[in-house]
């Protein structure tokens, strides 16, 4: 079955266009989500959930400035990857990130 030209050229810009954009995830659902797992009884659901929230806004503001470091083709499979399991979470997301590109520098 060929595939035309065209159909190719556009799917390698979408990919390449989604790729260049920091994903948008739902911070205050999955800190909702994630709270149930990680409640701190010291804090309270309250403060505990705040502080979710926080350090998930923090670590898409820092996500921001090294989104063009990665690679398109890590970026697109760390963000599938972050939809599995679980809620997504720009506090996990840099860590995959930066475990392909150091797996790309060991020895073969």
């Amino acid at each position: 079955m060929l595939i035309p030209i065209s159909l190719i050229a556009f799917g390698t810009q979408l990919v390449v266009a989604a790729a260049d954009v920091v994903p948008a995830f739902d911070i205050d659902r999955g800190c909702r989500v994630d709270i149930t797992q990680a409640f701190d009884l010291s804090t309270g659901l309250n403060e505990t959930l705040k502080r979710c929230a926080a350090d998930e806004r923090r670590a898409r503001a820092q996500l921001r400035t090294q989104w063009p470091r990665f690679r398109a083709a890590d970026k697109m499979q760390c963000v599938g990857e972050a939809d599995i399991g679980g809620t997504p979470s720009y506090v996990d997301l840099p860590t995959c990130l930066q475990l392909a590109k150091d797996a790309r520098q060991l020895p073969k």
